[in-house]
């Protein structure tokens, strides 16, 4: 589908018309849309750094909410947590400090002192911020990683020359998503650009798109993009073949594709709540 999706929305002008007919993908377990809410409370001025500052914000957040254990005198009144749970989101850092917390207080006598209700989830943006980086980690970083003529940093020296130096070393969040995107665009437009020149026998997608190819033709190359131009399970027998025959460059290029990819499918099931 992505591979379409490039080739509708940046190829040539002839593919805009699919656009009607590309839809979204087929979604593996999408949750029902449903009306949040949202309860303010106030602000705290607490270091959250440390396990006693993660304690004490939710202390503070039970105390606000009304919430507590009946069978502790110091939340008269309160409503009582009973078995439910306290669902807790944050990056890796919070995920440390939510069970050294529930490590320090393992000895006591009550669930709600030990903190047992409290259950942490990866706050998804954080998982998506945990992706960017390995991705930079995998391609970027390494100075290795940076000779293939096809590596990720050769794109970026394209479509950000005065930006190498700072990809080089601290991007951030932001301008990696955006190379990622932006060169995973580019990559798959030039695997179709491949494709056809060795199917159609045309040099270039302006070319093929004189030819007006159908939807089915389109369907049927980007099925073969998938099967050949992006690591599949069949990688390791690639990588197993005799030095002298292997294509390194080429595997170089299957693994970015993929993990390219990854990225990209995780991006669209957060936004459509596809949790499948």
């Amino acid at each position: 589908w992505k591979f379409m999706a490039d080739l509708v929305e940046y190829g040539p002008e002839y593919f805009w018309k699919f656009k009607d007919g590309l839809g979204e993908p087929e979604p593996v377990e999408q949750i029902s849309l449903v009306k949040s809410q949202q309860i303010p409370v106030k602000a705290m001025d607490i270091n959250e750094s440390t396990t006693a500052g993660n304690i004490d914000a939710l202390t503070n957040l039970f105390r606000q909410m009304g919430v507590g254990s009946t069978a502790e005198e110091s939340s008269p009144g309160c409503q009582d947590i009973g078995d439910h749970v306290t669902l807790v989101h944050g990056d890796l850092s919070t995920a440390e400090r939510v069970e050294s917390l529930r490590q320090s207080r393992s000895d006591e006598t009550t669930s709600w002192r030990r903190f047992q209700s409290v259950v942490f989830v990866m706050g998804l943006f954080h998982l998506k911020m945990a992706c960017a980086d390995a991705i930079w980690k995998l391609y970027i970083q390494p100075k290795a990683a940076r000779l293939d003529e096809t590596c990720m940093m050769e794109h970026v020296a394209e479509i950000r020359p005065k930006e190498t130096i700072k990809m080089g070393s601290k991007p951030g969040f932001r301008r990696m998503h955006e190379v990622i995107q932006h060169v995973g665009v580019v990559s798959r437009l030039d695997c179709w650009r491949l494709e056809v020149e060795r199917v159609h026998k045309c040099s270039s997608l302006e070319e093929w798109a004189k030819l007006s190819p159908t939807w089915e033709d389109v369907q049927q190359i980007a099925k073969a993009l998938t099967l050949n131009y992006v690591a599949g399970n069949n990688l390791s027998n690639i990588r197993s073949q005799p030095q002298q025959e292997r294509d390194k460059q080429n595997e170089n290029s299957l693994l970015l594709q993929r993990d390219c990819l990854l990225y990209e499918e995780i991006t669209h099931a957060m936004n459509a709540g596809d949790i499948g």
